[in-house]
C-alpha cells in the first residue's frame, strides 16, 4: 500500500527534474502504518463509547441501590419492632432502635455518595476522552 501524500510529492519532484529522477524507496510502508494507526484509533474510540455505556449502566444501578436503601430506611423509621409504643420503656427502646437503624442506613448512603463522587470524576475524564478527535483530525 502506498502513502498517497508521499507518492504525490514524488511526482512533483519528478516533474521538477523533468521526469528524469529516481526517488528513494523507503523500506517501510508508512501508508500501511497510518492505516494501522487509524484502525487502532477506531478501536479506541469504540471502547470509549462502550465505556460510556457501561458507566451509564453503573450510574443507573447506583441510583437504584441508593433509592432502595432510602426505601428500606423509611420502613425502619416507622417500625415498632412488635413492641407497644404506648409503653414508656418499649417506646424508648423503639426510638433507640430507630436511631441505630438510621445511623446504619445513613452510613450506607454516605458510602454511596462517596462512590458517586468517584464516578463523577470518571465521567469528567470520559468527556475529555470524547473531545479527542484522533490522528489527523
Amino acid at each position: 500500500m502506498s502513502w498517497k501524500e508521499l507518492d504525490d510529492l514524488d511526482e512533483k519532484v519528478a516533474k521538477l527534474f523533468g521526469g528524469e529522477c529516481t526517488t528513494p524507496n523507503p523500506k517501510v510502508d508508512v501508508g500501511d502504518l497510518f492505516d494501522k494507526r487509524m484502525k487502532a484509533f477506531e478501536t479506541f474510540s469504540k471502547s470509549r463509547d462502550d465505556l460510556a455505556d457501561l458507566l451509564e449502566k453503573y450510574e443507573d444501578a447506583d441510583d437504584a441501590v441508593k433509592n432502595g436503601v432510602k426505601r428500606a430506611a423509611a420502613v425502619y423509621q416507622t417500625a415498632d419492632f412488635g413492641k407497644d409504643k404506648k409503653n414508656k420503656d418499649d417506646a424508648k427502646k423503639i426510638e433507640q432502635a430507630r436511631k441505630m437503624y438510621a445511623a446504619f442506613f445513613n452510613a450506607n448512603l454516605k458510602e454511596i455518595a462517596d462512590g458517586e463522587k468517584g464516578v463523577d470524576e470518571l465521567q469528567k475524564h470520559l468527556v475529555q476522552l470524547g473531545n479527542y478527535k484522533g490522528p489527523g483530525k
